[in-house]
């Protein structure tokens, strides 16, 4: 997974969310998704096998886009 895939959690399905950012991996730890959800304006932080990709949008940062 990576920003700007679209997730649902595992554990609560009805409810979308945007990976906006992603740690990096430290030894043999999982990385760490960032998520925005659809309704609530704060981010929490997910392991990635607690999250199942729905879908990808697009993120623009200034000109740049990944």
């Amino acid at each position: 997974m990576k920003a700007g895939d679209r997730v649902i959690h595992t554990d609560y399905p009805n409810i979308q969310g945007i990976i906006v950012a992603k740690t990096q991996k430290w030894g043999g730890a999982a990385s760490i998704c960032h998520v925005k959800w659809a309704n609530d304006s704060r981010t929490s932080q997910h392991i990635e096998h607690a999250l199942k990709k729905i879908g990808e949008i697009k993120m623009t940062i200034g000109n740049v886009s990944p």
